[in-house]
């Protein structure tokens, strides 16, 4: 038995305090796994929904008629978001999507327009320097560029 004067300083009370530590190190990350996996499972259901819907409303025909794997490709951040918010929902969670909402569409802004111009760089190695000049591709970056300084 420890005789000292701090009782906190106890070899055995060190070890229960590291065994401690473990046990909810391990319990959170199963608790974090268990949400994760939850998401997922929203965000499918989510997503055979939404492609269902617009196969349907024969909105994806205008797009060339993609395939659901294509499709999935497409929608998967936005199926997340609605994964969380589902989960979120079923577990009583504090919900803010009007904050939510315009963070996930900003983001997905900034993503299509970095997207956008991989491909205009693409069509530009592709197909030449003047191609893109005479269509006007690379001059809407620099107007739009030229009126964000102003």
């Amino acid at each position: 038995m420890y005789m000292g004067e701090l009782w906190w300083e106890a070899p055995e009370f060190q070890k229960r305090k590291i065994e401690r530590e473990a046990q909810e190190a391990e319990a959170k990350s199963k608790r974090e796994t268990e949400r994760a996996d939850a998401v997922r499972n929203y965000a499918a259901e989510w997503i055979r929904r939404e492609y269902f819907r617009q196969t349907v409303g024969g909105q994806l025909e205008e797009l060339g008629g993609i395939t659901e794997l294509e499709f999935v490709e497409v929608v998967f951040d936005r199926a997340m978001l609605e994964g969380e918010i589902q989960y979120r929902i079923a577990n009583g969670e504090k919900l803010d999507e009007d904050m939510e909402m315009p963070d996930f569409k900003a983001k997905q802004d900034r993503k299509q327009k970095v997207l956008l111009m991989k491909a205009k760089e693409e069509l530009v190695d592709a197909l030449g320097e003047d191609i893109a000049k005479f269509d006007g591709l690379l001059d809407d970056d620099k107007d739009d560029d030229e009126d964000k300084k102003e």
